[in-house]
Formats: C-alpha cells, sequence, structure tokens
C-alpha cells in the first residue's frame, strides 16, 4: 500500500560536506557591508551589520530581537575533551569580521533560493533526480535537547561526473546538502533547517540568525585527515581547552544554537519561530555517513573511503556523541535506545556502535558504490 506524503519533516543539521559543482555569486548587496574579506581560499565574506543579516527578513522573525548568547544552557557542556584518540583540531576559515557585524559568504553559491530537504529514517531527499545513500545511527523517540559529537574531517576524491555529487557527515536533530554550491574539493561547514517542507542551507535564505563575527556557515575546513596519517576532527582549542561543536536548545527562549561547546562561544541560532514542533524540543536525532550522485553515476566514496572495520587511522568516525536529555543533562545516550540504519550495505557500513565513558563512538563509510542502473 502506498504510503501517505502528508508527512511533516523537521530537522535541524549540521554538516561537514565535499561538493563538486559551479561556483557564482550568493547574491549580498555589497552596498551594505562593512567590510569585505578574502581569505587564502578564496572565499569572499562580506561583514554584514549582525541587525542588518539576511535572515531577519524571514516573515516569521520580523519583529525578532538578535538574541547574542544563550540564556539558558544544558551543564557540562565546557569540560575538556579527553578522547582516547590520537586528533588534531581541523581549522575553521576565521574570518575577522568587525565586532558588531558577521561574516557572509558572497561567492562559492549558485543561486539565493530556498531549497527544501527531507531526511528521516536515514533516508534523504532533495529537489534533484539523484541516488543518495546513507548509514545512520540514530536514537529512539525521546525528548532531547540537542546533541554534541566529534566528527573526523576527510576530503574523499568526489569525482567530476555529472551533478550533483557529494559526500559528507551529517548530525540531524529531528522532531546532506545542496551538491551546487561549490566549485572546489574543500570540506565546508554547513548547516540547514527545515519545517514542512520550508527551509534552506547556510544562510542562502532568511531563518539561521549568525552572531559570531568570526566563524560562518560554508566556510573551509582546514587540513583534512589522510589514511595512516594525522586525524583531524572539527573542533577548537580555546583556553587550553578543546571544545566540540554542538547543536544545543535554550530551554527559555526555545531558540536552537550552534555553538564551540558552552554558551561562551556561540555561532548563531535558530529562532523557535521557525519551527512548528522544535520549539518545544526535539524526539529524534541521528548521526550521518552520507553520499550522493546523479541518477546513473556511480556515488563516491563515504568518509575517508575504507571500511568502518579498518579502524583507527583509516576509517572515519563520529566520537565523544552525547545528547542532552528532557532534563537539560548532557548524557549518553543508551545503546538499546539507538537503531542503526544502512541504505545499501553492499557499499557501505557503519562499525560496532560502542558506548564509552566519553560518548557513543562508531566508525562508517566504504569505497565508490557503482550505478546500480
Amino acid at each position: 500500500m502506498e504510503q501517505s506524503q502528508c508527512v511533516s519533516i523537521i530537522f535541524l543539521s549540521l554538516q561537514l560536506l565535499m561538493h563538486n559543482g559551479k561556483s557564482d555569486l550568493e547574491g549580498t548587496n555589497s552596498m551594505f557591508a562593512a567590510k569585505m574579506i578574502q581569505t587564502e581560499y578564496e572565499q569572499i565574506f562580506e561583514c554584514i551589520n549582525v541587525n542588518s543579516q539576511p535572515s531577519l527578513r524571514h516573515p516569521l522573525l520580523r519583529d525578532h530581537i538578535v538574541q547574542m548568547r544563550p540564556t539558558s544552557f544544558a551543564d557540562s557542556l565546557d569540560a575538556d575533551l579527553k578522547s582516547k584518540f590520537s586528533y588534531e583540531e581541523v581549522t575553521i576559515n576565521y574570518i575577522a569580521c568587525p565586532m558588531g557585524t558577521v561574516p557572509i559568504l558572497r561567492n562559492y553559491g549558485r543561486n539565493s533560493t530556498a531549497r527544501s530537504f527531507k531526511m528521516l529514517k536515514g533516508y534523504m531527499q532533495n529537489e534533484y533526480k539523484s541516488t543518495l545513500h546513507t548509514v545512520m545511527v540514530a536514537t529512539l523517540p525521546a525528548t532531547v535537547h540537542g546533541s554534541i559529537a566529534m566528527i573526523t574531517v576527510y576530503e574523499p576524491n568526489v569525482g567530476i561526473s555529472t551533478q550533483p555529487r557529494y559526500s559528507g557527515a551529517v548530525v540531524q536533530i529531528q522532531n546532506g546538502v545542496d551538491p551546487h554550491l561549490y566549485g572546489d574539493n574543500h570540506s565546508h561547514f554547513e548547516i540547514a533547517w527545515s519545517d514542512n517542507n520550508h527551509g534552506c542551507i547556510n544562510l542562502l535564505c532568511k531563518g539561521f540568525v549568525q552572531v559570531s563575527s568570526q566563524v560562518a556557515p560554508r566556510a573551509i575546513l582546514n587540513p583534512a585527515s589522510t589514511i595512516n596519517g594525522t586525524q583531524y576532527v572539527i573542533a577548537v582549542e580555546l583556553c587550553q581547552k578543546r571544545y566540540l561543536l554542538s547543536i544545543m536548545q535554550d530551554t527559555v527562549t526555545g531558540n536552537w544554537w550552534l555553538t564551540y561547546g558552552n554558551e561562551s562561544h556561540p555561532v548563531g541560532y535558530w529562532p523557535k519561530e521557525l519551527f512548528s514542533y522544535l520549539a518545544d524540543a526535539a524526539n529524534e536525532i541521528g548521526w550521518f555517513g552520507v553520499v550522493g550522485a546523479a541518477h546513473g553515476e556511480s556515488c563516491p566514496p563515504m568518509g575517508s573511503g575504507e571500511w568502518p572495520d579498518e579502524g583507527e587511522g583509516k576509517a572515519a568516525y563520529f566520537a565523544e556523541v552525547k545528547i542532552v536529555d528532557e532534563r537539560t543533562n548532557v548524557v549518553v545516550p543508551n545503546l538499546k535506545d539507538c537503531v542503526v540504519q544502512i541504505t545499501d550495505p553492499k557499499c557501505y557500513q557503519v562499525g560496532r556502535v560502542n558506548a564509552l565513558d566519553e560518548g557513543l563512538h562508531f566508525y562508517f563509510g566504504g569505497p565508490e558504490c557503482p550505478s546500480a542502473g
């Protein structure tokens, strides 16, 4: 029997993706930029007044007052990482915008239209006719207010075949992204949101309110991990402490924050006004490996391109995975409350999921997957 299409899928996601596509201008108005900054990777950022950023033009945010940092946050997010793995922090391309402004990427975007994405139980769709594979570890339905995780950063060769074509890792909070965005083979720091078929990625449309003057969605991550070489994860060292990226809900305002660790290091937030259900809490969190390709094309490698059983130093992984529970405590998910789903086990796999004191840990990935057609 055909399933009903009247399904409401609402999510936030943090994404580390590699694309192969064309570059273009994002469509911002340079007249309003306080400063223009070009990075060593030739990304051009415009420093826009925090109260004039395009996100605030969303009709639901007409009277929104920018919140510069969370007012109520989960405890235990400022603890130093004590991972059993050997790794270095990857550098998000920092931008030195003046205080009171936020960096918005001007190039590397194909257009400024909003794109809607759906991702549920290991299956992701976008508006393109494409083949997509995912591997996923996810929590069973429960009340949750956030997630924190360590993710290795790899740059597998995605090839130059017909678009779309991409490979990456995703953290999704729910109640992959556009492969045409970039013209390079670097990993990028990306975000997305969706509610009832409305939403978008990064800052290409209205919604995410940025407050950091140094860290911006769409920035390049560098360097990348190498097989049998140094393993780099997306983390930052501040005041001799290492912090992971997290998505956490401010339980007073209902806004969902993207931060480095605790409330002292915010990147920005998704206002609660955007969501019909996530304003209260989420009921599922998933940690994905994802690849995609044009229909009829082989899919690129996932993770490092190595199978999970190759282990440390070769396979990509999620580690130190924790959630914020209904009492806003940062806890390690119970294995019996988690599920593993894989769209094509012949091509991509998730290794054994281990529950350690530091959090859940699992390897994932696989080599190029031949076209089924």
